[in-house]
């Protein structure tokens, strides 16, 4: 729920731990008094930590967020995405935000199959809703897609099955439609 604000607050603490430590070094060498500019400083550095925080974080989230491309699953260095998507996976597309991605990749039906039983195996007994009620593949036209993924402008070529992953009581989980014809797998994920 607060990882996107974590690294932000931490660059924030450590500059201003930083700008504390040095102007309190610069002004004991200055002649001046060191605890007067500690005080001083730190009222400043307290009052600025907020907006610094902000800022800061908005500079993170230009890079670790928005649409990005990778040609095949090894080149991801989202921490959150890997094991959501499969290592057989190529042609990659997604667009990363702080409480989850939609994705886009290439797969044959069986690597999908067979990737989906591992996650079930890993992390079935955390789910809240059993496969058998998640992952019941009902077939849907590419009329009634998900409009999330129109945004995009990705649109299945023929008919679509669903797929559910597990599905944790935090609300974090993923579903995939994935089109036979084009083997071309459409995800929604969200994290907590």
């Amino acid at each position: 729920m607060f990882w996107p604000v974590v690294l932000p607050f931490q660059i924030t603490l450590v500059a201003m731990g930083i700008l504390i430590v040095v102007r309190t070094r610069l002004a004991a060498s200055n002649g001046r008094r060191p605890v007067g500019t500690f005080v001083m400083t730190t009222g400043l550095a307290m009052l600025c930590f907020i907006p610094s925080c902000a800022g800061i974080g908005f500079l993170v989230d230009t890079q670790r967020f928005g649409l990005a491309h990778y040609p095949t699953h090894q080149a991801i260095w989202n921490f959150h995405s890997p094991e959501s998507i499969p290592n057989s996976a190529t042609e990659i597309t997604i667009d990363k935000f702080a409480s989850g991605y939609r994705a886009r990749f290439k797969i044959s039906k069986i690597d999908l199959e067979s990737w989906l039983d591992e996650i079930w195996k890993k992390y079935g007994d955390f789910s809240v809703i059993q496969r058998e009620l998640r992952d019941n593949r009902p077939v849907i036209n590419a009329t009634d897609f998900p409009e999330e993924f129109l945004v995009y402008e990705w649109r299945p070529a023929a008919e679509t099955i669903k797929y559910g992953g597990p599905f944790s009581s935090r609300g974090s989980g993923f579903e995939i439609w994935y089109s036979p014809s084009e083997e071309v797998a459409y995800q929604s994920c969200s994290y907590w």
